[in-house]
């Protein structure tokens, strides 16, 4: 995602509006501050908005995004940021749960 031109953590204003208009599809805006501390780094921000794939609306937005990706002929995928997707154990099914609700190749 990109920021807001003033520096904040807020998306900028050309993101589409269903993700803007929803407060809860967003991390916390703190940035990261110790990459070491798991919770910091999977709940705040990494110098730009992150979304809270945790939430299963959002993640029915990325599910929908990806089959129709799938659906053009793309044949995989790079998550460059993982690392800050929470796990099943840190109560955050993005994983699990997109990767079964995707269109088989």
């Amino acid at each position: 995602m990109t920021g807001a031109n003033d520096g904040s953590l807020r998306p900028n204003e050309k993101v589409d509006t269903r993700l803007t208009e929803r407060h809860d599809f967003w991390k916390i805006q703190l940035p990261v501050r110790d990459w070491n501390n798991r919770y910091e780094v999977t709940n705040y921000c990494m110098g730009l908005p992150g979304l809270n794939v945790a939430n299963h609306d959002l993640q029915d937005i990325i599910i929908d995004f990806l089959n129709s990706l799938i659906d053009c002929g793309v044949s995989g995928f790079r998550f460059d940021a993982a690392k800050s997707i929470g796990l099943p154990e840190e109560g955050c099914d993005f994983w699990p749960r997109t990767i079964t609700h995707l269109k088989r190749f």
